[in-house]
């Protein structure tokens, strides 16, 4: 498999430390696949059903997986401006075609699978680069149906400055958020100490915190990192899912921790 990596990381390029295994939760499962078995999905769309000549779905089936069920009330921020979604599949534009597509990913990873039933041609892009990969993807997929339909495109040239500028515009927010996090100081109201231990989710399992150097080491499962400072009392910052900063916030009675809340969750220290 592809190694995960964040490439717009302060010190360089980091290799991410989560990557997806069945013992990973995800949404829907979680999904993992090959470019040649992505374009034999496309494929079996665009053709109804039929892959190699045999009918494996049935193409009424197909068909009805493609309509749009949904108009979106704010398509501005999706890929290729969305406009309807339909049973698993969004629908929008490009080359004044409309395209059918969707996306998804785990951390350092994204992808997108397109496809346009009139011109038959589908495109799919896959990358392991979490920080500013998935904003390449639609740009690179637009870009290949341009070219197969004959429509206007911008020069080699155009289109590397305009990623280039792209990623220079990320790598500025990146670098200024991470500078405002480095300014932050603890505002813990026990002893360090209280807050080490195992805490329990009787759906979630443990949540464990232990001391490292100047700061915590928390793990949930597979997932784990160092602790950073947070704005609010007794709370703590961490990228269980590297790349999403949450806050883990504390409950305290006379200075003893009872339970910490994670994504809405509530564990109870043991």
């Amino acid at each position: 498999m592809a190694a995960p990596y964040f490439g717009l990381h302060p010190d360089g390029i980091w290799r991410v430390p989560l990557q997806k295994t069945d013992a990973t939760m995800q949404s829907a499962g979680g999904i993992m696949t090959t470019p040649r078995d992505a374009a034999r999905w496309m494929l079996l769309q665009i053709n109804d059903g039929k892959l190699e000549g045999r009918q494996l779905f049935d193409a009424d089936l197909i068909r009805e997986s493609h309509r749009s069920r949904v108009t979106p009330t704010d398509p501005v921020h999706d890929l290729f401006g969305l406009t309807g979604c339909g049973l698993g599949w969004l629908q929008g534009s490009c080359a004044d075609q409309t395209i059918l597509y969707h996306t998804g990913g785990y951390p350092g990873f994204r992808s997108l699978i397109s496809f346009m039933v009139e011109p038959r041609i589908g495109v799919a892009v896959f990358v392991n680069e979490g920080s500013l990969g998935g904003r390449l993807m639609e740009p690179l997929a637009a870009r290949i149906y341009k070219w197969w339909l004959g429509a206007e495109l911008a020069s080699p040239d155009e289109a590397i400055a305009g990623f280039l500028s792209l990623r220079d515009q990320y790598a500025k927010a990146i670098d200024a958020d991470f500078a405002r996090r480095r300014q932050r100081s603890w505002h813990l109201e026990a002893d360090p100490s209280a807050y080490l231990g195992d805490y329990e989710n009787e759906d979630l399992g443990t949540l464990h915190i232990a001391r490292q150097d100047s700061s915590f080491a928390v793990s949930l499962g597979l997932m784990h990192c160092v602790a950073e400072p947070y704005t609010e009392p007794n709370s703590m910052r961490v990228e269980l899912m590297p790349g999403r900063g949450e806050p883990l916030v504390f409950d305290l009675t006379d200075e003893e921790v009872v339970s910490v809340e994670y994504d809405g969750i509530r564990f109870r220290k043991q």
